[in-house]
């Protein structure tokens, strides 16, 4: 397989995966069902109760074992990403698409950048922490 296209299908899927715990969900899972529709129509309700399930199994996952629900949700979709890619090329440009559309979210989520405001009177201390750096005044 393309190397890019087994990129493509590992950060569209690690991308819905993150997706499904949000407020974003829903318009992920319609983007995800169109996808499928366009090149499989008789697929996108079966991918659309998988992703639901999908979705519910991680909602349901003890906390403790949640990160491991969540990689083997990517790796199965992932999988099912890679397969659609290769079956029909066309969807490559789509899904794209619908990773532009959620780049913000995922910027979001992983913004290098925290804004923190705090006020002091007196003898009170505040102590700040955000990614790992403290700031102490």
């Amino acid at each position: 397989m393309d190397p890019e296209l087994a990129t493509l299908a590992s950060t569209a899927s690690a991308t819905i995966i993150q997706l499904a715990v949000t407020d974003s969900w829903k318009s992920a899972k319609s983007a995800m069902v169109r996808l499928w529709s366009r090149s499989e129509s008789s697929r996108g309700d079966i991918i659309e109760a998988d992703l639901e399930e999908t979705r519910g199994e991680i909602l349901a996952a003890p906390i403790a074992s949640r990160e491991a629900v969540l990689e083997d949700a990517r790796i199965e979709w992932q999988s099912r990403l890679r397969r659609l890619l290769v079956s029909s090329p066309e969807a490559v440009a789509e899904l794209r698409e619908i990773l532009e559309e959620f780049t913000d979210f995922r910027d979001s989520t992983s913004s290098d950048s925290i804004k923190m405001n705090a006020r002091s009177s007196g003898r009170s201390r505040i102590y700040q922490l955000g990614k790992g750096v403290q700031r102490n005044g």
